[in-house]
């Protein structure tokens, strides 16, 4: 009651297939079939017999015979279907690639994560342009209320399976696996990169929203998680607000000509007063290359922005016929500029030339900011 004998027929066939796996890359799977023919030593002995003799080929085997053989092909399948003679059977053996390519490709955790770009069309306001210079009208003045504009922002979708427990993701070193964590996923939600991430400078990324849904595949219980990514270069995701007000700093109420209150809010100098007060004239002659502007020291201190003030902006001031952009102070009442902007022409001017702060724009961070790092998302091309 066993076998015999077993020798491999001559009616073997195979093939090597690609398949897609998700939508990421191909997986190139092999299938062989072998034949066998099988004599036992009585016309008692059936399929069972055949199945658990040991020279049987066994379930988990690597296809091997002679100088045939593919070792990452295991047998999946052995059948005796048909009985040839009293003491003959044959044997059906199935070799497939599968059970060992199968934990690597199909293994949710193990699966790269898939990255997409789209774009996010909105209308925004627009006071500075992308060189952070003011949108303002032939007369040198902001417009109130600011134009809008249709602004198209990069979004990208990072989408990647993350583990359920430490102790899962534990069993996938030296794999790195992300776990899952509601409560940290959503710090992350409408948060600017507080550092440099994936080439973006400082706050110029912003996660919009993290979406997770629970998934069990090829017997893995995990979170498939999206985490969508909006991303300004080389604008930043601050926003610019007109500095005006109905009062000053000490809660005076501006009036007109007349004593009354005004009509409309008057424009503000980033100190809290208003813009008419923050007038200078120079102290020095300033050539046509010149990168300072040398003024009253008393009067800049007073009535220009403060360049130690973290809403401190680049401003404009307006010299004779030219527009000049004041980037901070070099020393006392000298401001460090960049000439003629605003298509205007760098000229010199003799002192005493007057010197006249256009409107101002303080800059708010309307989102929170953290470190991008913490979440081990992959770069960005």
């Amino acid at each position: 009651m066993s076998v015999c004998s077993i020798h491999r027929r001559y009616d073997n066939t195979g093939s090597v297939s690609a398949e897609r796996n998700q939508l990421l890359y191909e997986v190139a799977r092999g299938q062989f079939a072998v034949s066998y023919n099988v004599r036992v030593t009585s016309h008692l002995d059936g399929p069972f017999v055949i199945l658990t003799d040991a020279l049987t080929p066994k379930l988990g085997q690597s296809y091997a015979f002679g100088n045939d053989s593919y070792p990452l092909a295991t047998c999946v399948k052995v059948s005796v279907p048909v009985r040839l003679s009293r003491r003959r059977w044959k044997i059906d053996c199935e070799y497939d690639t599968d059970r060992l390519v199968a934990p690597y490709t199909d293994d949710p955790l193990r699966q790269p994560p898939e990255i997409t770009k789209g774009s996010n069309p909105y209308s925004i306001a627009i006071v500075r342009d992308a060189n952070g210079r003011v949108v303002a009208n032939s007369a040198m003045r902001a417009f109130d209320p600011p134009p809008t504009v249709d602004e198209k922002v990069g979004v990208w979708v990072i989408t990647r399976n993350e583990a359920v427990t430490s102790a899962q993701a534990a069993t996938y070193l030296p794999l790195v696996v992300q776990v899952f964590n509601s409560a940290f996923c959503d710090g992350y939600e409408m948060t600017c990169n507080r550092a440099t991430w994936a080439n973006k400078p400082q706050y110029t990324a912003r996660i919009n929203v993290i979406r997770a849904a629970r998934i069990f595949s090829y017997g893995r219980l995990c979170w498939q998680v999206a985490y969508e990514i909006e991303v300004k270069n080389p604008r930043t995701f601050y926003e610019y607000v007109l500095d005006q007000s109905w009062t000053d700093i000490d809660e005076i109420v501006f009036t007109d000509t007349y004593a009354r209150p005004m009509a409309n809010q008057t424009l503000l100098n980033g100190r809290g007063r208003a813009l008419r007060t923050a007038i200078t004239r120079t102290t020095a002659p300033c050539a046509a290359d010149d990168n300072t502007l040398t003024c009253v020291v008393a009067e800049v201190f007073n009535h220009f922005p403060e360049a130690s003030s973290f809403a401190f902006q680049p401003f404009e001031v307006s010299v004779d016929d030219e527009v000049m952009e004041v980037s901070g102070y070099a020393a006392l009442g000298v401001m460090t500029v960049t000439r003629g902007i605003r298509n205007t022409v760098a000229a010199a001017h003799s002192v005493d030339a007057i010197v006249k702060m256009e409107p101002y724009f303080l800059r708010f961070k309307p989102h929170k900011t953290t470190f991008f790092a913490d979440l081990n998302l992959p770069a960005l091309p």
